[in-house]
C-alpha cells in the first residue's frame, strides 16, 4: 500500500491548492493517502476530497488505524 513513498505532508487542509498545483506536480504522484478518522467515518465528504484531486491522481481515505495496520504489514 506504501511502496514508493516520495512525499509525507502533515496538514489539517487535506487536499488544497498547493497540494493539487505545486507538489503533485513537482515529484510526480499518482496517488495522495488522506489519514483522518472523521473524514474516514463521512463518505459523502471523502468522495468530495476524492474529486478534488487532479485527474490521473488516486486518493484514498483511511481511518489511522487502518493506515497504520497498512504501514506495519508493509514494514520490511
Amino acid at each position: 500500500m506504501i511502496d514508493g513513498i516520495k512525499l509525507v505532508r502533515v496538514d489539517f487542509r487535506f487536499i488544497h491548492g498547493q497540494v493539487v498545483t505545486k507538489w503533485s506536480r513537482t515529484i510526480s504522484t499518482d496517488r495522495i493517502i488522506v489519514v483522518n478518522d472523521e473524514l474516514a467515518a463521512d463518505e459523502f465528504m471523502a468522495d468530495v476530497y476524492v474529486m478534488a484531486a487532479p485527474p490521473g491522481i488516486d486518493v484514498d481515505v483511511f481511518t489511522i488505524e487502518d493506515f497504520a495496520a497498512s504501514v506495519w504489514a508493509w514494514r520490511p
